[in-house]
């Protein structure tokens, strides 16, 4: 009995030995270093590149792949999730200089609601990417996270202030237009939005690229300024891959002209020719510009005598650019005649308007 336990005992050391002689033998699994950003940020239709190359120099057959798994697969339509969007626009390229392409125009930005279906897309795209060898054994993996901020539209003639565009506009019963655009996108297969202002439905459109205001009469006098905020935006699968704050701003009639205004009446008294010597040394009176706070800047636009164009060389004639009064030099070269000079109101809100003032020289 003592025999068969030796026996037995032995059998299981010399097959224990084996054993790790065999587990010895076996070269370990090489791991690398994924030695990445952890997280990356880019503009919807922008692209991304991310190089692999160094990182697979570390290893022999190196293999890359992505894993979306962290990302939630967002339900787009009823044909298509998140995560079939994203295998599409980023890929893996093992080949030659290895790197990983990302095209943000083929997903949406981060955080970015449908107006369809109200599915929200997560506010950053999380994607993993693993290594593995030519066995297919995992060598490494790294986690990173990809945010995609929405592209901008420009509305052409705004003004830029705060980040939020901006335009006047005077009060009119025609429509008054504004077109917008996205030059940096590829705007085939995406859809203008505006979203509807309470009160405002029927009298603000948008017709293509085109806002359009139908009239706007504003305050009873129309004496007061009028402002409309608005966010059109650029549509993918119902979800904002584009968007602008944008503001109207509708303004009173603008009165230009040289003589006197009467508002309590709403009387206007023009006095815009002069006689006045030739002699120079002269300053007119300034023009009326109401509403006086939308006052800016005046300058002369051109001169003509007799009806011909008057080429002011040697400066005779000038505008003071604070007030619009015009000037003539004290000189004796200038022939008698009427001079008409067209002068520029350039206004605080960057409108701008003409009238004319005509001197008769004698």
């Amino acid at each position: 009995m003592i025999k068969k336990q030796k026996k037995i005992f032995a059998l299981i050391c010399l097959t224990v030995f084996q054993f790790s002689c065999s587990r010895d033998d076996e070269a370990p699994i090489e791991t690398i270093s994924i030695d990445l950003p952890s997280n990356y940020e880019l503009t919807y239709g922008d692209d991304l590149t991310i190089d692999l190359s160094e990182i697979k120099e570390q290893a022999n057959s190196v293999e890359f792949e992505l894993d979306f798994s962290q990302t939630a697969n967002v339900k787009i339509d009823n044909s298509k999730n998140l995560h079939d969007q994203l295998k599409q626009a980023m890929v893996v390229s093992n080949a030659g200089q290895a790197r990983i392409n990302f095209k943000s125009a083929l997903v949406y930005p981060t955080g970015a609601v449908s107006s369809i279906n109200d599915q929200q897309i997560p506010e950053e795209y999380k994607v993993t990417i693993l290594a593995s060898d030519s066995n297919d054994n995992p060598i490494g993996e790294k986690t990173i996270s990809i945010k995609v901020l929405p592209g901008s539209i420009q509305v052409e003639g705004a003004e830029i202030s705060d980040g939020i565009s901006f335009s006047y506009a005077l009060y009119s019963n025609d429509e008054t237009k504004f077109n917008l655009n996205a030059p940096a996108i590829d705007t085939d297969n995406l859809t203008w939005s505006l979203p509807e202002i309470k009160d405002y439905t029927e009298s603000i459109t948008l017709s293509d690229n085109q806002i359009v205001f139908s009239g706007v009469e504003g305050n009873p006098s129309q004496q007061e300024e009028l402002k409309y905020n608005l966010t059109p935006s650029l549509l993918k699968n119902g979800f904002p891959v584009c968007n602008i704050q944008f503001q109207v701003i509708f303004i009173p009639e603008i009165k230009f002209f040289y003589g006197f205004y009467l508002p309590e009446g709403d009387m206007s008294i023009l006095i815009n020719l002069l006689h006045l010597s030739k002699a120079g040394g002269s300053k007119t009176s300034a023009p009326v510009l109401y509403p006086s706070e939308y006052s800016g800047s005046y300058e002369i636009v051109k001169i003509e005598k007799d009806e011909q164009p008057y080429e002011n060389l040697d400066g005779i004639f000038n505008i003071i650019k604070e007030t619009g009064e015009v000037t003539t030099k004290e000189n004796n070269t200038l022939a008698a005649g009427d001079y008409r000079i067209t002068i520029k109101a350039i206004t605080s809100t960057g409108l701008e308007f003409n009238t004319f003032l005509t001197l008769s020289l004698e």
